[in-house]
């Protein structure tokens, strides 16, 4: 991964000695590489509109960063499914840079397959990308494809796809893509031939169908469907014969286009929407094919809006990796709760405690930690609370408790996904599907605070691969003061931990944090969460550095002895962070 520490810090790392290496995932079958990535989640038709050409009609300008701030590109919330706005994989492609700079090295994309939505959930052909996201009005004759894969061309678009992957790889980006495999569009090719030729049709297994009519009318959950989707036919256990078998022919195409054995040239993996509504049978059948294909990919679990994944499937798991919003959960309450007194950082500690231990507990796969998705208010929006300033800019309060949110959601985590735009304060009061802001101009003074906030993502990105306890050491909550709204936590190797001291408030405390090792050097170590002058070791340095479209923030360092009660006093300013480096000590 690309790493920007300050070479500086270098002499305070040599004192206290080498960092063991990440732990390797317990699981046997989730590759190395899972646990020591830094993810991102990209909502293709909402990130960057690359080709106007492929823009669909009646697409909408792009909201710029200044008009944003500034209220004037309003977009009514509840309809903003509706809208387009022309994302594409052009654009996406056009911002890898930005995306490695940041410290990317997984981008999980929403579906790129054709389907009549914007944002491609209502699946109508999993062996086409969309021409909105690629090539418009693409020739190619694929009205006479069945579901016979022998019978399936590559488009314009899908080729762009596969071009758009091979420029990926190249700067060490993996590809996962999510996939909806549990129902497809009324507009899909099986649907439409079925209610062409009823029983007759090849796909006429594939559905619960109500009346053969005519016309056709598929059973939906007792009744008509509302979201332009028909479910596909599964039992308790697996999908049906032909929807199974079309999963796994469309797996094995994306995974090796060309089939030649080689997997370098396809995705890397696959998170499955709903996946808890496929089946064991069908997802164990999915995994095993998978794995065949490319033993490096991975299959993920998408457990957004439920709890208890590692219950669904026994020890009998599926996934490498889910995804879930239990943690994201309680983060965002206590940023926007806390200044409440309604769910205070004890609360929250002992939460976090709770679900993290209960994980390690039940060896289920790994989880990934969401904080922000489609389907629910952007963190940014939950902090502000509805109350932004008219005059575009935050209030400082909003921006102090957002970097905080930031710290947590990254350093308390093993695995934080990052969705698109929250790395920079995007908002969103009903949802998170707003377009990306892009900043106009570097120079751009009035908006520098979204500069910032990228910095400060590349920082604590930076930190989790310096710091090895950050990305795969166990949780520890170490202390929780409300009076002085200061809270703690560890996170630990063998023979290695990181303490994380949090001032959340908006006075300067001085705290006594335990480090249970009385005399112990410790390692302490000031990220610095907001532009400010270098300290003096790199002021020399400054002017040798490479300029970066992203800001660096630095770190400082020096070391302290604990008291004989093996108690370290630490000060910290107003929404500061420190890092304890404790060698010798941790567990498991």
């Amino acid at each position: 991964m690309f790493v920007r520490l300050p070479a500086g810090l270098g002499l305070l790392l040599l004192a206290l000695g080498p960092l063991p290496a990440t732990l390797a995932a317990d699981r046997v079958a989730a590759p190395g590489w899972l646990t020591k990535s830094q993810w991102y989640h990209v909502l293709v038709p909402r990130f960057s509109d690359g080709e106007p050409l492929n823009d669909p009609t009646g697409v909408l300008p792009w909201p710029s960063l200044a008009a944003k701030d500034s209220g004037k590109t309003p977009a009514p919330e509840a309809a903003k499914g509706e809208k387009r706005f022309g994302g594409d994989l052009q654009g996406l492609q056009n911002r890898l840079g930005y995306l490695k700079e940041l410290g990317v090295d997984v981008l999980y994309l929403s579906p790129v397959f054709t389907a009549p939505s914007d944002l491609k959930y209502d699946s109508a052909d999993l062996r086409h990308v969309d021409g909105a996201l690629a090539v418009a009005n693409q020739p190619g004759d694929v009205g006479k494809e069945t579901a016979d894969p022998a019978t399936w061309q590559f488009t314009p678009s899908d080729r762009l796809f596969l071009g758009f992957i091979k420029r990926a790889h190249a700067q060490g980006l993996r590809v996962v893509l999510e996939i909806t495999g549990t129902s497809a569009s009324r507009e899909s090719w099986m649907w439409r031939d079925v209610v062409a030729k009823g029983e007759r049709s090849e796909c006429s297994s594939w559905f619960d169908v109500a009346d053969w009519g005519p016309p056709v009318r598929a059973q939906v959950d007792g009744g008509p469907s509302h979201d332009g989707t028909v479910p596909f036919k599964r039992n308790a256990t697996s999908l049906a014969p032909g929807v199974e078998k079309y999963l796994l022919a469309v797996t094995r195409r994306w995974m090796d286009p060309d089939g030649d054995g080689n997997p370098v040239d396809g995705v890397d993996g696959w998170v499955v929407r709903n996946a808890y509504r496929l089946g064991p049978e069908t997802l164990a059948r999915w995994q095993k094919l998978v794995k065949k294909v490319n033993p490096a990919a991975v299959l993920v679990g998408d457990y957004r809006g439920m709890s208890g994944a590692f219950g669904t499937f026994g020890t009998n798991q599926p996934f490498d990796a889910v995804v879930q919003e239990e943690t994201g959960a309680a983060l965002r309450r206590f940023f926007c709760e806390e200044a409440k007194k309604g769910y205070t950082s004890t609360n929250l500690l002992v939460d976090l405690d709770v679900l993290l231990k209960s994980r390690r507990a039940e060896a289920g796969p790994v989880v990934i930690d969401s904080i922000g998705g489609t389907n629910v208010p952007r963190l940014w929006s939950v902090i502000e609370g509805g109350a932004r300033p008219t005059d575009g800019k935050p209030a400082a309060s909003v921006l102090s408790r957002f970097r905080l949110a930031m710290v947590m959601h990254q350093l308390c985590l093993p695995m934080p996904l990052t969705y698109y735009g929250d790395e920079i304060g995007l908002p969103g009061e009903a949802d998170g599907r707003d377009p990306m802001w892009w900043q106009g101009s570097p120079a751009d003074g009035s908006n520098a605070y979204r500069r910032d906030l990228a910095a400060l993502a590349l920082q604590l990105n930076s930190l989790r691969e310096r710091f090895a306890p950050l990305a795969s050491g166990s949780f520890r909550k170490v202390l929780a003061d409300e009076k002085q709204r200061v809270l703690a936590f560890a996170r630990a190797l063998p023979g290695d931990e990181v303490i994380v001291v949090i001032n959340f408030g908006d006075t300067p405390q001085r705290v006594k944090v335990p480090t249970g090792c009385p005399g112990q050097l410790i390692g302490v170590v000031t990220p610095e969460l907001t532009p400010g002058p270098p300290h003096p070791f790199f002021k020399n340095r400054a002017a040798a550095e490479p300029a970066s479209a992203i800001p660096q923030l630095r770190l400082g360092g020096n070391q302290q002895y604990a008291d004989e009660s093996g108690n370290l006093s630490v000060s910290l300013k107003p929404q500061t962070i420190r890092l304890l480096l404790l060698k010798g000590k941790g567990g498991s």
